[in-house]
């Protein structure tokens, strides 16, 4: 008996733990990334961001690509909402940023997420402030700056 209290107190307490580490990840995941609703369908919503971002081609924004999603479910026979990734940024910006800490390359150049659900366009991207947190302070401005980029971009994209 002087040994199942011992035991039953480190189950409680590791069982603890691995629910607060479970917790933690799944607010982290979704404090990382911001979620706006569009009144436009995905199409629309895409052509929008891709007018959006080809204006801004004189401050150095490039468009590099977009993945239908859909269209590679409908390829293999499989069926999916709309769902597009427009992959796009500016090399001299994204350069520095990965020049500071070269394991940003695997966040850029940036990815804005449009997909149906239930009828509502949903617009989703990471938040370029997390990346913060591998950066030295001192990209924090041009974090600030990205950041405010991307929210007026998708902003504008959801109308």
């Amino acid at each position: 008996m002087k040994y199942i209290l011992p035991f039953l107190l480190l189950y409680f307490a590791s069982s603890c733990a691995s629910t607060q580490a479970n917790e933690r990840h799944a607010t982290s995941y979704s404090q990382d990334y911001i979620e706006k609703t569009g009144a436009l369908s995905v199409d629309q919503t895409v052509l929008k961001l891709e007018e959006i971002i080809a204006a801004k081609k004189d401050v150095g924004m490039k468009l590099f690509a977009i993945i239908d999603h859909k269209a590679g479910a409908t390829s293999v026979n499989l069926e999916l909402n709309d769902a597009k990734v427009i992959i796009f940024g500016n090399p001299n910006v994204g350069t520095k940023l990965m020049q500071a800490n070269p394991k940003l390359a695997l966040e850029l150049p940036m990815k804005i997420l449009v997909y149906e659900e239930d009828g509502i366009t949903h617009i989703r991207y990471k938040d370029p402030l997390v990346w913060g947190r591998h950066l030295a302070t001192t990209m924090s401005p041009l974090l600030l700056k990205i950041s405010g980029l991307l929210n007026n971009i998708t902003d504008a994209a959801t109308k």
